[in-house]
C-alpha cells in the first residue's frame, strides 16, 4: 500500500464507528466479570472460569482480525464468496454430527485437542457472515431480481438455516430470515414478489409449529405470552429478568450488587441475559447509552452504504448491518420480555468467542468499504 493510499484510508477510516464498538467490547467486559459476582462485593466469582479474561482475550483476537479484514479490497471478497459459504455449510454439517454437546445441543467444534479444548468454535455465528458474502456476490448486478432470483437467494438462506435448525439453535437460525430480505430490498426485487415469500412464510408457522420446533421450544414461546403460568419452569427466566430490568431504576443498584444477579437468579446472566444484568445495575441510563452505541453502529453502517455506489460493497454492508440490527433487537426485546427467549447473544458485549469474532468481521467488512471505494457501475467494468 502507498503512503498516499495509506493516508486516503486514515483519512476514510470510520473513528465514530470504531469508538461505538470499542465502547460496547470495553462494557461487555466489565459487565461480564459482574455477571460472575457472586456476592454484593464487585469482583468475586463463583463461575468455574473468569469470562472476562477470556473475552478480553477474544477482543484481543477479534479486534486483530478486523484490522487484517481492512488490508485486501472487499472486492476481492468476491472471487471466494461461494467458495466459503461452502466451508461453512459443511463445518455446520460436521457440528450436526461430531460437534460438542451441552444443554441438549450440538453447536460447537473443539479447537485443539478434542477432550480438552482450548475453545469451542461456533460455526454457526461465521455462516453468517458467509451468507451476507454468498448473497451479496449472486445479488450484485441483478438491480430487478426476478422470482428466480428471489427463489435462489431463499434456498441459498434456508439451508444453513435448516441446519442450524437440527443443532437446535432457533436464536441463531432466525437470524438468517431477515437478511434476505434486506438485501434483496437493496438489490431492486419487485415488492410483490417478497410479499408472496412473506405470505407464504405466515402460512408455514402452523407446519413449523407441529414438525420443526421442540416441545422446550414451544414452552419458551406459551411461556412468553402467559409467565405466570410457567414460572416453575420456561417462564422463570421471563420473571427474573423482568424484575431485573425492573429493579434498576434510573441509575442502578451498582456494578455487582444486582440481587437477581449475584443471587443467581437469572441464569445464562453473562451470555444471552447480559442486558438484564446491565439494566440492573446501571439502570435506564446504562440502558440508553448501550441502545445509542447500537444506533451510532447501525446508522454509520447506513451512511456507508449509502454513501457506496458499486453494488456489491453495498449489499455487504446492507447484509452487515441486517445481521446486526437483528441481534440487538431480538436480544433486547428477550431480555425486557418484548420477545420469546431464543438464546440469541448480545453483539459485541455477550461472553462468547464466536459472536464477537463474527461481529467484528461483520463491522470489519463495513468498514474496509469504507476506507476502499470502488466505482464499478456494470459488469464490463470489473
Amino acid at each position: 500500500m502507498t503512503l498516499q493510499a495509506a493516508r486516503k484510508s486514515l483519512e476514510s477510516f470510520d473513528y465514530l464507528l470504531f469508538a461505538a464498538v470499542t465502547a460496547l467490547v470495553t462494557i461487555g467486559v466489565i459487565f461480564i466479570h459482574s455477571a460472575s459476582a457472586s456476592s454484593g462485593e464487585w469482583g468475586q466469582t463463583t463461575l468455574p472460569t473468569d469470562y472476562a479474561a477470556r473475552q478480553f482475550q477474544w477482543a484481543v483476537i477479534s479486534v486483530g482480525v478486523f484490522f487484517a479484514i481492512l488490508v485486501p479490497r472487499y472486492s476481492r471478497l468476491k472471487s471466494f464468496a461461494f467458495a466459503f459459504y461452502i466451508l461453512c455449510v459443511t463445518l455446520l454439517i460436521i457440528t450436526d454430527f461430531a460437534g460438542v454437546a451441552r444443554s441438549g445441543a450440538r453447536r460447537w467444534l473443539p479447537i485443539g485437542s478434542p477432550r480438552r479444548p482450548f475453545a469451542l468454535f461456533q460455526p454457526s455465528q461465521i455462516m453468517e457472515v458467509a451468507l451476507v458474502l454468498v448473497l451479496a456476490k449472486y445479488l450484485m448486478f441483478r438491480h430487478a431480481a426476478k422470482l428466480r432470483d428471489v427463489a435462489v437467494v431463499f434456498i441459498l438462506s434456508g439451508i444453513p438455516m435448516l441446519l442450524v435448525l437440527k443443532q437446535p439453535d432457533l436464536g441463531t437460525a432466525l437470524l438468517f430470515a431477515p437478511l434476505p430480505f434486506a438485501m434483496l430490498l437493496v438489490s431492486g426485487v419487485r415488492i410483490r414478489h417478497l410479499a408472496a415469500v412473506a405470505a407464504c412464510g405466515l402460512a408455514a408457522i402452523p407446519l413449523f409449529w407441529e414438525f420443526v420446533m421442540k416441545p422446550y421450544q414451544k414452552m419458551r414461546f406459551l411461556a412468553w405470552l402467559n409467565p405466570s403460568g410457567f414460572q416453575d419452569v420456561e417462564g422463570w427466566q421471563y420473571i427474573q429478568s423482568r424484575i431485573a430490568v425492573g429493579s434498576g431504576g434510573l441509575f442502578g443498584k451498582g456494578l455487582g450488587r444486582g440481587t437477581q444477579n449475584v443471587l443467581n437468579y437469572l441464569s445464562e446472566r453473562h451470555t444471552d441475559f447480559i442486558f438484564s444484568v446491565i439494566l440492573e445495575e446501571s439502570g435506564f441510563i446504562g440502558g440508553l447509552i448501550v441502545i445509542f452505541l447500537y444506533l451510532v453502529i447501525i446508522l454509520c453502517g447506513l451512511g456507508i452504504a449509502a454513501r457506496t455506489r458499486e453494488p456489491f460493497g453495498r449489499l455487504l454492508v446492507v447484509g452487515a448491518v441486517s445481521l446486526l440490527a437483528t441481534q440487538v433487537f431480538v436480544n433486547m426485546g428477550m431480555n425486557i420480555g418484548l420477545m420469546p427467549i431464543t438464546g440469541l447473544t448480545l453483539p459485541f458485549i455477550s461472553y462468547g468467542g464466536s459472536s464477537l469474532l463474527a461481529s467484528f468481521i461483520a463491522v470489519g467488512i463495513m468498514m474496509n468499504v469504507a476506507v476502499h471505494p470502488v466505482v464499478v457501475f456494470d459488469r464490463e467494468s470489473y
